[in-house]
């Protein structure tokens, strides 16, 4: 389910998501953006992920802290 909804869905910057079944920052915040409108009225991508945006893309991980 995971790699099928990322081949359909995109980052914040319209970027392919990785099709690795695996649930990483970019794919959750694809899945809250999907549900805008479904269980959210409101929904802003956490900034400290635009922050990190391309060392998140290129695989680095990082803690991210549990109050930004």
């Amino acid at each position: 389910a995971v790699k099928q909804f990322q081949s359909l869905h995109s980052d914040f910057n319209s970027n392919a998501l990785a099709s690795d079944g695996l649930v990483g920052p970019l794919t959750a915040d694809s899945i809250n953006r999907a549900m805008l409108g479904k269980w959210y009225d409101d929904y802003t991508v956490p900034p400290i992920l635009v922050q990190h945006y391309e060392e998140v893309r290129k695989g680095k991980k990082f803690l991210l802290p549990d109050n930004p």
